[in-house]
């Protein structure tokens, strides 16, 4: 900015944010017919995704990924969630603003596509939720054959079809808390033509 005697004030300070999105995984080596007990397994490696991806494995037979984070749903209405796998695979999702995976071995699943098959599609009853941050897990083993795990939405704004649920509704975490309450009672003087 510049004043009326010619003076122009400095620059401000630059910065630069880089929004960040996704997932925290699990990875697993173990040869199963059905998804397991993850919790009960030791690792073989931990990483973060940007969405449910299974491209950090180290083979493609006999592994395993837990996928746990956050989805943002932007707004509120009626839900699909869908799995599709070869082979099995799980979908779970958590109550609006708890913290915490709701990936639980004996739980129930938003999405069930446990199993030894192809390439499968299951797709979720209707879940009506509201505009929020949900907890959010994935899990998935692949045993033999074609390694396929994928996870999509049919939402409020796509109508009638499926789409892979995009990076950005995976955030970082949670927001929590509360906005300050706004000042009350400000007031401003001037004391010269140039303070107030």
């Amino acid at each position: 900015s510049k004043d009326f005697g010619g003076n122009y004030s400095p620059y401000s300070n630059q910065v630069t944010v880089t929004p960040s999105f996704g997932l925290n995984y699990e990875y697993f080596h173990g040869t199963w017919s059905s998804l397991p007990n993850f919790n009960s397994i030791s690792r073989v490696a931990t990483g973060k995704v940007q969405n449910v991806s299974i491209a950090p494995r180290t083979r493609n037979d006999q592994f395993g990924f837990l996928w746990e984070g956050y989805i943002r749903i932007p707004v509120t209405g009626t839900y699909y969630f869908q799995t599709s796998s070869d082979d099995g695979s799980k979908l779970y999702l958590g109550t609006l603003g708890a913290t915490g995976s709701p990936y639980s071995h004996t739980g129930t699943a938003v999405v069930s596509n446990d199993g030894l098959h192809g390439t499968t599609t299951v797709t979720s009853t209707p879940r009506f939720l509201t505009a929020g941050i949900y907890p959010f897990a994935a899990t998935f083993f692949e045993n033999s054959g074609g390694e396929v795990m994928n996870v999509a939405w049919r939402t409020p704004w796509t109508e009638n079809s499926f789409e892979p649920i995009p990076n950005m509704y995976f955030p970082d975490q949670p927001i929590s808390g509360s906005y300050p309450d706004k000042p009350s009672n400000v007031s401003a003087a001037a004391v010269s033509h140039g303070q107030i």
